[in-house]
């Protein structure tokens, strides 16, 4: 079975490639945004850890509450190492927000670039519609100066 494409709009098949590259480019938006989110409530997570573990080593410090010095050093190795963790979940932050803004400047090249297609592909149907219209319209048109003279020849 063949498929007919002499008078097909051959822009269409690239429209529908055109919105499923910016179908993809959403989605990939999407995902980084969600990454993105899920990294900035680890960092909230990581920053109040860190706040109520120093708020209790002052404490404990400020209190002398018996504990043992290789105890509070314990707890400052394990407050720098949070801090370190935090460092370096900012530092994940960043990037994910780079490649955040990266991929919805990716989605609204592609949205760009998908309606072009689809105005070029519209235009080409207007074109297509206009000229079978106007040649529907010459076709008339010859049909009626033949007609007049056809019943002229009638006539006689």
């Amino acid at each position: 079975m063949t498929v007919k494409t002499a008078n097909a709009n051959r822009w269409r098949p690239l429209e529908k490639y055109a919105k499923f590259q910016a179908a993809q480019a959403a989605q990939r938006a999407a995902e980084q945004q969600r990454r993105w989110s899920a990294a900035a409530r680890q960092q909230e997570a990581i920053d109040e850890y860190a706040q109520q573990l120093s708020a209790k080593g002052n404490t404990w410090m400020a209190a002398d509450a018996g504990c043992q010095a290789f105890l509070l050093g314990g707890v400052q190795k394990f407050y720098d190492t949070i801090q370190a963790v935090s460092q370096s979940q900012r530092s994940r932050l960043d990037n994910l927000l780079e490649t955040r803004d990266a991929a919805l400047d990716s989605l609204r090249s592609a949205d760009a670039h998908r309606r072009r297609i689809a105005a070029i592909a519209d235009r080409h149907d207007r074109t297509k519609k206009q000229a079978e219209q106007r040649a529907e319209r010459r076709l008339e048109d010859d049909l009626r100066a033949v007609r007049p003279a056809s019943l002229d020849v009638e006539n006689r």
